[in-house]
């Protein structure tokens, strides 16, 4: 399939070494001050050298240099189309407790990422993305515990499909949103759906 967008398993630590308190995750306003960029990133290039963010040592090397807060909008309005960002793993609070799960066409990326900010813009928590084929395991466990059609869960199986998952109070209104929207496969409220859909694609 190669590289997508939403196969982002960022939150998803191994601990190879396990013991109580041993990792915990940064808080979230902590990610645009600690943020840097190498010089690679062409795409972003020429923000950094108009803001001056990268200077040279006495050998004349590139340096990673703190990122000014223009440079971060721009930053924040082109990862946004590039990978849209999930809450992961962190511990949810009492507001978060409604739940949506949306499943799209892999020909719908646009939709899936405008759904992402439409859903960032009512305050709902986009939990995980991915972007994959479920196991024979997982098609068991639909058709069983949550009465999915056959033949829809055979072609989950025969080709990749794009799976969003929210958390939040919000989550009704963007679930509205989708019934009109094309590519839009399948959505659904119960949180054991959005579980057979987290790891799909992935080779153990």
């Amino acid at each position: 399939m190669g590289f997508s967008r939403f196969r982002n398993f960022w939150s998803d630590v191994y601990d190879f070494t396990p013991s109580p308190d041993n990792w915990s995750f940064l808080p979230k306003a902590s990610f645009a001050n600690l943020l840097q960029i190498p010089r690679a990133c062409h795409a972003c290039w020429r923000h950094v050298s108009q803001a001056g963010a990268v200077s040279q040592d006495v050998t004349g090397t590139e340096l990673l240099m703190p990122i000014s807060d223009d440079v971060k909008k721009h930053l924040a309005s082109d990862l946004a189309e590039a990978v849209p960002q999930t809450h992961g793993q962190r511990p949810l609070m009492e507001k978060d407790k409604g739940c949506l799960f949306m499943l799209f066409q892999d020909t719908a990326s646009k939709t899936a990422l405008e759904f992402a900010h439409t859903a960032a813009n009512q305050g709902v928590l986009l939990l995980r993305t991915n972007e994959g084929k479920i196991d024979q395991q997982a098609a068991d466990q639909l058709q069983a515990s949550c009465g999915w059609d056959p033949e829809l869960i055979a072609s989950l199986q025969a080709k990749a499909h794009i799976s969003l998952e929210f958390r939040g109070a919000g989550c009704d209104v963007v679930e509205a949103l989708a019934n009109a929207s094309e590519g839009v496969v399948r959505t659904s409220t119960l949180p054991q759906v959005a579980q057979h859909f987290r790891f799909a694609g992935l080779a153990y």
